[in-house]
């Protein structure tokens, strides 16, 4: 399809994660996750050694820099323990089989009501699949199409800690519409080799 011809050509460096006001530990920390981030930065495209930008808009959940691997937490930032809610800090990543290191720009929120800006700025998002979520990622998604400037790769991953799985319906509806990428498995997966290679294919 032009969308999957349009995906494979966008360069990946710059994901947006997103859960909403609630609490999603297991998205954060598997994208915080040593296996998720050198697969993205194996596969983002661009130039070598290109930095990479990460926004984690966490909720009430754990601090994202609480859950990084000690050797990627950015300098200053490994001992302190006492985060800010908001923020940003760049920090290395371990150089991967070719030799080669990235560096990623991290920033951090809680809430924050521009995300539909950095969404619309983001080349991949992953996010809970809850309906303002998923809306406001088609949305951006399609203003990018219509700039000429390919799509947004959607993944949304169905909470299931949450009540009554209330995020499933909208969530396949629009899977179905090729709109975002569901996953009701165990977002977790993500911080495999295995699934974190499978996620950037």
């Amino acid at each position: 399809s032009t969308i999957d011809r349009a995906m494979q050509s966008v360069s990946m460096s710059t994901v947006l994660v997103t859960v909403g006001t609630t609490s999603f530990d297991d998205l954060i920390g598997a994208v915080c996750s040593r296996p998720f981030l050198a697969e993205w930065a194996r596969s983002a495209g661009g130039d070598d050694g290109a930095g990479l930008r990460l926004t984690l808009q966490f909720g009430n959940g754990a601090h994202p820099l609480s859950l990084l691997p000690a050797d990627v937490l950015p300098a200053g930032e490994a001992s302190s323990g006492a985060y800010p809610d908001d923020g940003s800090a760049t920090a290395e990543l371990p150089a991967d089989d070719r030799g080669l290191r990235r560096e990623v720009r991290i920033s951090w929120c809680r809430f924050d009501p521009a995300l539909p800006d950095v969404m619309a700025r983001s080349d991949a998002v992953l996010c809970h699949a809850g309906a303002g979520t998923l809306l406001e990622a088609a949305d951006a998604s399609d203003g990018r199409l219509r700039d000429g400037r390919g799509p947004i790769r959607t993944a949304a991953f169905v909470n299931t800690a949450l009540m009554d799985n209330h995020q499933s319906e909208l969530a396949d509806e629009l899977g179905r519409r090729g709109h975002v990428i569901v996953s009701r498995g165990c977002a977790g997966d993500l911080a495999t080799v295995g699934g974190a290679a499978r996620f950037w294919a």
